[in-house]
């Protein structure tokens, strides 16, 4: 088996400019896009991402070498893009493009270590999945800035874990429509909307937690829940975290027969114009439940509270 998959990859070499995928591939200042006739390898390094993902098989890597920008990528493939502690990999994003597109349903997907800057004018975004399907998406110890549109765009069945990465000056900072989301240790500040979980017919049902993170001085708000179909349904937790100085901390709304159910617990919830709003319209089944656990602490607020809010003890 191993001679035959040796004689498969020297028939690919001689038929083809580009030699047999490799599991792992690498990137470098240094390096040149035609070097994917040899993988793309360590001591024959590509420029830029793309070029490295073409050549790297499902399930692999991408690796940078030196501090350097290498470009916008789009991803078909499941994959690791990682840059080792004390490397700069930088994405510039101009106007009307994304930093990394993912469209591909079903694949999983990881970002590791890399800055991603917009250039602050029209439609540019972060990270985007760009297909409706089962896509698990990893961001870890990344730097998203300045994309006028969204840092994290996320929608379809699939998996969204945001760990240990900042995300500011954005239109939203993470949009999330269906599937399940972690947010953990992660830092949002300056977007007009932190957190968004937005649902439609399309987008029926999504379950968030935030977890031991900040998000500050959104324009509208930093976690910002509402469904809007009768199918739809969001369940979200806000657990030790801090909103501060937002429109508004929480704002939880249920339209056309919607369900939205919110927490928060063991959180600061501060100087902003309304601490935490609920709405629910006047829609057979429309639910919004928000809850504030007893071990919160608000201060600052204009308003600490708007609507219908269940207060509860911790059990």
């Amino acid at each position: 088996m191993k001679l035959k998959c040796a004689l498969a990859c020297v028939a690919a070499v001689l038929l083809s400019s580009e030699a047999c995928a490799a599991l792992r591939t690498f990137v470098a200042t240094t390096g040149v896009d035609t070097n994917t006739s040899v993988n793309c390898g360590p001591t024959a390094p590509c420029r830029t991402f793309n070029a490295a993902l073409s050549v790297t098989d499902a399930g692999g890597e991408v690796v940078v070498l030196n501090s350097g920008g290498y470009g916008p990528a789009t991803i078909t493939q499941s994959v690791s893009i990682t840059a080792p502690d004390g490397v700069y990999a930088g994405v510039t994003v101009a106007s009307g493009n994304t930093g990394f597109t993912i469209t591909t349903p079903g694949v999983n997907v990881a970002l590791k270590g890399l800055t991603i800057t917009g250039s602050g004018v029209a439609a540019s975004n972060g990270v985007v999945v760009a297909v409706i399907g089962a896509v698990t998406l990893t961001v870890e110890n990344c730097v998203i800035s300045n994309p006028s549109g969204t840092g994290i765009d996320f929608v379809g069945s699939g998996v969204l874990r945001v760990v240990d990465t900042l995300i500011r000056d954005s239109g939203w900072g993470v949009i999330v429509q269906g599937g399940s989301a972690d947010i953990v240790h992660s830092r949002l500040f300056g977007n007009d909307y932190g957190i968004s979980i937005s649902l439609g017919a399309t987008e029926p049902a999504s379950t968030v937690v935030v977890t031991d993170s900040v998000v500050s001085g959104a324009s509208q708000s930093a976690i910002y829940v509402a469904a809007q179909a009768a199918s739809s349904n969001a369940q979200v937790s806000v657990v030790r975290s801090t909103l501060s100085n937002n429109q508004y901390g929480v704002y939880a709304e249920a339209l056309t027969g919607a369900v939205v159910q919110v927490s928060v617990s063991d959180s600061l919830v501060t100087g902003n114009t309304t601490g935490i709003y609920q709405f629910q319209d006047a829609t057979p089944g429309s639910s919004a439940t928000l809850t504030s656990f007893g071990n919160n602490a608000f201060s600052g607020n204009a308003t600490d509270e708007t609507g219908t809010i269940t207060t509860t003890a911790l059990k």
